[in-house]
């Protein structure tokens, strides 16, 4: 792809995550119905991210991530350099309110906001 004529403008992650990884893959390993020991099979950390994109001219001057999974803001969000801001939460993060409207979006858990950080390679 000619990178000098598309950008990644926009990036959403919806999903499970750590402080340190997305979950690509996450408790398939697990047997039907058993919540025990669910964890990320196939995981991809801020630096696995920015490794993947550096130097690839891939990303849009005003690109901007917005990780809607748990906890990102603690560490994933603030490490992921690889656009100009990234917005993300501390806390938990529910999906209950998806099923009441399509309007609807995933929301921190108690008492949470979204946090919006901007990259230091891009202000």
């Amino acid at each position: 792809m000619d990178r000098t004529k598309v950008k990644i403008a926009r990036f959403d992650y919806f999903g499970h995550a750590n402080d340190d990884s997305l979950f690509l893959k996450y408790a398939w390993d697990n047997a039907k119905g058993d919540a025990n020991g669910a964890r990320g099979e196939v995981v991809m950390t801020a630096a696995d991210f920015n490794t993947a994109l550096a130097g690839k001219n891939a990303i849009a001057k005003d690109g901007h991530a917005t990780l809607w999974g748990c906890r990102l803001g603690n560490h994933f969000g603030k490490n992921l350099n690889s656009f100009p801001s990234t917005e993300s939460t501390t806390d938990n993060t529910t999906y209950e309110d998806l099923l009441k409207a399509t309007t609807e979006m995933p929301k921190p858990t108690g008492g949470g906001t979204w946090h919006i950080v901007f990259s230091p390679d891009f202000v």
